[in-house]
């Protein structure tokens, strides 16, 4: 049995305002009809929750440094504390990637201490449009044609958010550094969920004190929607919760409805892709549409990025629009192959350096496809925000599974256009292929 309904209407009778403070912008790979914003000033906050019951907030910070991302999160929980007007009550839900990269704790602790005090922090990392999915308290990723724990996958190598531990008790006292123990962690479990229902696991919750951590196990929408309305059902008592969650917890909190799979009657008849993400994911997406098309693919040099920025940032603007406006589809990637050994400090800097040199590139055009698709999260962000000048757009829904498309806004640089938000983890080997069919007129 599904709980949307009753969820629906908890948020409504209760005049719900859902924040989702999103650490890249592709937390939106669920919804349908909600606005993006990267500027949250309480007058703009004010005016989009007068409108929606839920908002995304793109903080970006999963770019940042550790430092910058618990203020980022601390200055928009300021903002939404001023923003919520009589009546309205504000849950905030922290979405990171359901492959639990991010700055967990830096941005935990920043909620914690601006916005609450919270009685749990409601851990759920369950994605199921990409294969992520959580049983007895170990998270998995499909991939292969079968699941693997998390820690085992490339994603727990990433050489900035890196882990050990699948099980999540582990992983957050890994993450935590010790202050949360892995037996101080709560479990809302499968067999909770399936047998013992809503009611048992809100009399759970409803013990929970001092931002204690609570995961939740879910292989379903329906696993969600049960655990979700426990998640009220205390709340109604007077709980108070924070959520760090991936995508599918978003949908399921604001009781959204799900929209099929678009795709769209009327094609674009340009296309321009900008690929960041440098996971093998990406790369065998990326060789797959170069063997089915006849895009034109430049590849991108770190080396140069470094040496000769202005330079070479005018020679691939000026190659960029002389291919679109002679009727080529283009595709800049960065090369495959590179990969930075610094510190985290030194690789953090150099994915801006290097994503903020693609989104000068797209600003650089003179004019721009009636189909933008940009692969990866960090990427995706630095090109809407500096590349396209976007401080809002609305999410139409999804061209793929876990693949969110968007309607750019009338008053900017790409007025009109389509914008695809393509998650570096995410889809199968012909994923891009299918939206580029999808989308452009061959």
């Amino acid at each position: 049995m599904g709980y949307l309904r009753e969820i629906q209407d908890f948020n409504r009778q209760n005049r719900i305002r859902i924040a989702v403070i999103d650490d890249d912008p592709t937390g939106c790979q669920t919804v349908h009809s909600v606005p993006l914003l990267t500027d949250w000033s309480p007058v703009i906050l004010k005016e989009a929750f007068d409108k929606n019951e839920t908002v995304f907030l793109l903080t970006n910070s999963r770019a940042l440094s550790p430092s910058e991302a618990s203020g980022i999160n601390r200055d928009v929980a300021s903002c939404l504390g001023l923003s919520m007007k009589e009546g309205w009550k504000l849950r905030i839900i922290s979405r990171s990637d359901s492959t639990l990269r991010g700055h967990f704790m830096e941005e935990i602790s920043a909620l914690t201490e601006t916005s609450g005090p919270y009685d749990g922090i409601v851990i759920a990392p369950f994605f199921m449009e990409a294969g992520r999915m959580t049983f007895n308290d170990t998270h998995y990723v499909f991939q292969s044609g079968k699941y693997i724990p998390v820690a085992e996958t490339e994603f727990a190598k990433d050489p900035l958010f890196g882990y050990s531990a699948s099980s999540l008790p582990e992983w957050i006292e890994e993450k935590s550094d010790g202050k949360w123990k892995k037996e101080d962690v709560i479990s809302v479990s499968i067999d909770d969920i399936r047998n013992r229902g809503p009611e048992f696991i809100s009399a759970i919750l409803e013990k929970t004190e001092s931002a204690r951590p609570v995961i939740i196990n879910a292989l379903n929408y329906s696993d969600l929607e049960t655990a979700v309305w426990a998640i009220c059902l205390a709340e109604k008592k007077g709980k108070r919760f924070l959520y760090r969650t991936a995508a599918s917890f978003v949908k399921t909190r604001a009781g959204i409805e799900s929209k099929e799979i678009i795709c769209p009657a009327v094609k674009s008849p340009d296309l321009l892709i900008v690929a960041g993400s440098y996971t093998n994911k990406t790369t065998s997406q990326i060789n797959e549409l170069c063997r089915h098309s006849d895009i034109i693919k430049a590849e991108i040099s770190v080396r140069r990025i470094l040496t000769s920025p202005e330079a070479y940032m005018s020679e691939l603007i000026n190659f960029t629009d002389m291919q679109l406006s002679s009727g080529k589809n283009v595709m800049l990637a960065t090369e495959r192959n590179y990969y930075n050994s610094g510190t985290d400090s030194e690789n953090q800097k150099m994915s801006a350096i290097i994503s903020l040199f693609l989104a000068g590139i797209v600003a650089g055009l003179e004019s721009l496809p009636g189909t933008i698709i940009s692969k990866g999260g960090i990427t995706s962000h630095h090109i809407m925000r500096e590349g396209l000048g976007v401080r809002h757009a609305e999410v139409l829904g999804q061209i793929e599974p876990g693949v969110p498309l968007l309607r750019l806004p009338a008053s900017g640089k790409a007025p009109g256009s389509y914008f695809v938000i393509f998650p570096g983890n995410v889809g199968e080997e012909d994923t891009l292929l299918k939206i580029v069919t999808k989308l452009v007129s061959s």
